[in-house]
């Protein structure tokens, strides 16, 4: 429908002799340059670095007490006078104690910090598509800003040559005079406020201003099946999955919640070395043992169960935040896929209108050429070509950008 339309201003004579800009190849530029998805690419690392507690509940136990202290012994038995004495406690013991079930407390840990993390991920690739279309409307916007600019400069130009043949014919009147007034104002006010806004948003999002930019198209295929573009949204969208990896994480909290009352199985190795042991005559002791130790819990916390029911919860709020976030998508998917469509039929409408100003151009040629044809009527429809060429820049773009945000929502925008 479009050639490859490429525009070099004349403020920097060197940009001309240089390739001019693409839009993916400014994307590309976002973001490895983007300060904003920098910093939000550090919070990811951040949180990824969460990854070497999933093995906590897993690792053995291993601790070392030690008592220093007086004992005193006092018989009870009468005829055991013997053990009235005080005498030293010294006690050494280590502790191993490998976990062998706990309620799939372990398992769950780790299920929680892997959601967490991959919603983490999911979080940072939705704010790269928010750079990325971010960098599209800001380009597009410039492209459209400086496009414009380039027709109404000649319409200044168009405005003076039908004032000079007006002079010529001693017809200066107001109203004429007043049209190139009109024109040379509406630049001016573009120069200052609509090109220099636009720049500046340019600026920001891509931490330069490029001299020449350029925009190659081709008819776009695949986007005409709206069920098709919707489905691929839903399932590509980086901010569902952040929000359904957040239900996983919920749900693996939850069931950490009620592991706390299912049993706990421990494998314990012991060893205690005693100094001083009365029973036996004041001998050391050493003791070693290995055993199974099992837990019941039979009657829990009230914190414990509070956490239960926060748990539960916290799940439920998940669920409901993934749904009120895939209801508003499917609304901005509507709602692009219709702009998408309304623009390529302004685009359309657009066309005709600069065919028709072209054959009205041409018509007022040939009678020019004749000697019946009113050079100021020509020139006129040349600004009106220029004012018809103008909105269906506006159409083009606006058409592009829903275009592009169609991509980048689908997962399909290849950069």
């Amino acid at each position: 429908m479009y050639k490859t339309i490429c525009l070099s201003l004349p403020l920097v004579v060197v940009a001309s002799f240089a390739c001019a800009t693409t839009i993916e190849e400014s994307l590309l530029y976002a973001l490895s340059h983007n300060k904003d998805l920098a910093l939000e690419q550090a919070r990811f690392e951040k949180e990824k670095a969460k990854k070497g507690k999933i093995y906590v509940e897993f690792l053995p136990e291993i601790k070392f007490s030690m008592q220093r202290g007086r004992q005193q012994n006092d018989a009870l038995d009468l005829d055991r006078g013997d053990l009235d004495e005080i005498n030293d406690r010294h006690i050494n013991q280590l502790d191993f104690t490998q976990p062998i079930f706990n309620g799939f407390k372990g398992y769950n840990k780790a299920k929680e910090i892997n959601s967490t993390i991959q919603s983490a991920e999911q979080y940072y690739e939705n704010k790269k598509n928010d750079i990325l279309i971010k960098g599209i409307i800001a380009y597009l916007n410039l492209y459209k800003a400086r496009e414009i600019l380039s027709l109404k400069k000649n319409n200044v130009e168009h405005g003076k040559e039908l004032l000079a043949l007006i002079k010529q014919r001693n017809e200066v009147g107001v109203e004429d005079g007043g049209k190139v007034t009109v024109y040379q104002t509406t630049l001016a006010r573009y120069l200052s406020e609509e090109l220099a806004a636009v720049e500046e948003d340019y600026s920001q999002v891509f931490d330069r201003l490029d001299d020449s930019l350029e925009i190659a198209t081709e008819e776009p295929n695949g986007l005409n099946d709206l069920e098709v573009v919707k489905q691929t949204v839903l399932s590509n969208s980086p901010l569902l999955k952040q929000y359904a990896f957040k239900i996983d994480a919920a749900k693996a909290v939850l069931n950490q919640a009620k592991g706390e009352f299912s049993p706990k199985v421990d494998l314990v190795a012991q060893i205690q070395d005693q100094d001083n042991v009365t029973y036996l005559d004041d001998s050391d002791l050493r003791t070693r043992s290995v055993y199974i130790n099992i837990t019941v819990p039979l009657f829990q916390k009230i914190s414990e169960y509070a956490r239960l029911r926060e748990s539960r919860r916290e799940l439920e709020f998940a669920k409901k935040e993934y749904e009120a976030n895939k209801k508003t998508l499917i609304k901005k998917i509507l709602k692009v896929y219709k702009a998408y469509f309304f623009y390529q039929d302004f685009i359309n409408h657009s066309q005709h209108l600069i065919s028709l100003n072209q054959d009205r151009i041409a018509q007022l040629q040939q009678q020019i050429a004749a000697g019946d044809g009113d050079v100021v009527d020509w020139l006129s429809a040349k600004v009106e070509l220029n004012n018809s060429r103008g909105k269906d820049i506006e159409n083009y773009t606006s058409y592009l950008l829903n275009y592009y945000k169609l991509l980048v929502l689908s997962g399909t925008l290849r950069l």
